[in-house]
């Protein structure tokens, strides 16, 4: 068994969309509901579909915390920040960020248009 790491938490927590993705994917391959509530589990799905890039490079970079021995033992809770504190990440990370937040911008903009 392996030590108690924020890899290992999160890998837990991604059971979430996993297991939602699949639900919403069932219930979309029915066709059922097709003008009331079905075309809010298309965009609930395109959501949750978009999300697994940047679920997996999360899941990824704690990945290489937990490897280099940055989150393990009762230091979960900050694990994430003296990860990006302490490497070359930090770099990469912030441009993800800026990223992401104009790609969200973008989406935003087009849903209200």
């Amino acid at each position: 068994m392996f030590l108690p790491s924020v890899h290992g938490s999160f890998a837990k927590m991604l059971f979430i969309p996993i297991a939602a993705q699949l639900a919403i994917g069932i219930y979309l391959k029915l066709h059922i509901h097709e003008k009331s509530i079905r075309p809010y589990f298309v965009m609930a799905h395109g959501v949750i579909g978009k999300a697994y890039p940047i679920l997996g490079w999360t899941q990824m970079i704690f990945g290489v915390a937990t490897f280099r021995g940055y989150c393990r033992g009762g230091h979960l809770g900050e694990a994430p920040l003296s990860f990006l504190q302490r490497s070359y990440w930090s770099s990469v990370f912030q441009d993800s960020v800026s990223h992401i937040i104009s790609w969200v911008a973008a989406l935003l903009h087009m849903l209200c248009l």
